[in-house]
């Protein structure tokens, strides 16, 4: 491509995202950067998430990136009182890409992507044992993990839905459970008790729209 075809695409790339940032910060009221214009554009052009195909709208991109960022703010305020130096960088990095799928399964934050950068870097090097020791962050015992808690998650989330789209042929109750359980390899109880324990309804709204 000659230089004054790339200048042309430049320019016009320029044009949009100063269209996009005029645009958000119409929309939200506070000020929005260069970033946050790319991200909504890159969650327009990129599938919604990572269990399909489906393509966001730009006010549907506009939106989830928005909210994006006023979380993302929120984890790195609640970081900066919780923890210190690398640790307080990391955390909020993490828990962002923990989130990733939540917000259209858009491009992290430069500065959040830095911090994982790092601590990536340096166990991809051999540097420390696990990912986020030279963080601070501490390897977790075994029992205080549970490799099946997606499994769960994943199982209530499926009674959720099938109950919202046809709640005559799958009411909240044993048989509906059960079929679904059945899917994941659990008993129906194991699906009904995480669906209305404390952290089913702390997690599975988190499936949700934002």
């Amino acid at each position: 491509m000659a230089e004054d075809d790339l200048a042309a695409v430049q320019a016009t790339i320029d044009a949009a995202i100063a269209s996009m940032q005029a645009y958000m910060e119409s929309v939200s009221g506070e000020p929005a950067s260069r970033e946050d214009a790319a991200i909504a554009i890159h969650n327009y052009a990129t599938p919604r998430s990572v269990f399909d195909d489906e393509q966001l709208s730009l006010e549907q991109a506009v939106k989830y990136t928005v909210n994006a960022r006023r979380r993302y703010q929120a984890l790195d305020e609640t970081a900066e009182h919780e923890w210190e130096g690398e640790e307080a960088r990391l955390r909020p990095a993490l828990a962002a890409l923990a989130e990733w799928s939540d917000f259209g399964g858009q491009a992290l934050r430069h500065h959040h992507m830095a911090a994982l950068w790092m601590s990536a870097f340096r166990y991809g090097q051999g540097m420390t044992q696990f990912f986020g020791q030279d963080a601070g962050l501490e390897m977790r015992g075994k029992r205080e993990t549970d490799p099946r808690l997606d499994t769960r998650v994943f199982a209530a989330d499926h009674v959720l839905q099938l109950n919202r789209e046809d709640p005559e042929n799958w009411p909240m109750a044993e048989g509906t459970f059960k079929a679904v359980g059945a899917l994941y390899n659990l008993s129906g109880s194991r699906v009904r008790d995480f669906l209305y324990s404390k952290e089913g309804k702390r997690i599975l709204p988190l499936l949700r729209d934002h």
